[in-house]
């Protein structure tokens, strides 16, 4: 497990972060919560994270926007055993949310 907050790490966090997530095959929870992350720190984020069996994934606070919701998508797919996912205060959009919604269907 992985839980970050508060840090203001920016986007230059979210790829050492990115980094660290790629040598950890068996990550479940992932928080990186009011860290000033972007869009391109959020897709790095995403790009890593696909794949892992996530049981929780909580990113509110960032500014993500729309452009990383496609990522996110590609994240969450097939994940059957996520229980919790909070992307709250992320300026996903009306646009990110409706495809983010449509992937968990």
């Amino acid at each position: 497990r992985i839980h970050l907050y508060n840090n203001m790490s920016d986007d230059e966090g979210a790829f050492a972060i990115a980094s660290l997530i790629e040598q950890l095959p068996k990550l479940e929870d992932f928080m990186m919560v009011s860290s000033r992350v972007k869009q391109d720190g959020g897709q790095a984020l995403a790009r890593t994270l696909v794949g892992k069996t996530l049981v929780s994934l909580d990113l509110h606070d960032n500014i993500l926007g729309p452009e990383t919701a496609g990522a996110l998508v590609n994240v969450l797919q097939g994940q059957h055993h996520l229980k919790h996912l909070n992307l709250s205060e992320t300026c996903l959009e009306d646009e990110g949310v409706e495809l983010i919604a449509n992937s968990l269907m």
